[in-house]
């Protein structure tokens, strides 16, 4: 049997649910509407921006109020790692997050990425090793159209150069 291990990365500010916070054990993440953990059971790091620890150090479970926090959920229950492989087939993954008493929060999920490390300009390129890029289409028939034209002239020069 393989065991997986999945993690995902959340940064919040004023997220409320560390000891003493009014959401204490009332966010959950959801991925692709599969439980993936209690926010107050994630034992989050305050942060700057560009993810840099600070001074107040680590929450020891929950996201707590007016501080940026990075925390991590990760799973190796194997129902919930099937769960979601299985839903993966749809060729998507939404992010969600049941609060057991809705309309209580205000988030602000861009307060905790630094801009210097966003570039929207256009997706990654990933390209695996020892792999070479393929041709695109019109290269290849314009080196065929190409070829052609050429293996033409030749032979009405040929022809030329005869008489």
């Amino acid at each position: 049997m393989v065991y997986l291990k999945l993690q995902s990365e959340f940064l919040s500010i004023d997220g409320d649910t560390a000891t003493g916070d009014f959401d204490f054990n009332d966010n959950t993440l959801l991925l692709n509407s599969i439980s993936f953990g209690n926010f107050s059971s994630v034992n989050a790091q305050n942060t700057t921006a560009a993810g840099v620890a600070t001074g107040l150090g680590f929450s020891g479970g929950g996201f707590r109020d007016d501080t940026l926090d990075t925390g991590f959920f990760t799973s190796n229950d194997a129902l919930i790692l099937s769960s979601l492989f299985t839903s993966l087939g749809s060729g998507n993954v939404v992010f969600g997050l049941r609060d057991v008493d809705l309309n209580d929060n205000f988030f602000d999920f861009t307060q905790g990425i630094d801009s210097s490390l966003i570039n929207v300009g256009t997706g990654p390129v990933i390209t695996p090793p020892g792999v070479t890029a393929v041709p695109e289409p019109f290269t290849i028939v314009g080196t065929l159209i190409g070829a052609t034209a050429a293996y033409r002239t030749r032979k009405r020069l040929k022809a030329t150069n005869k008489l």
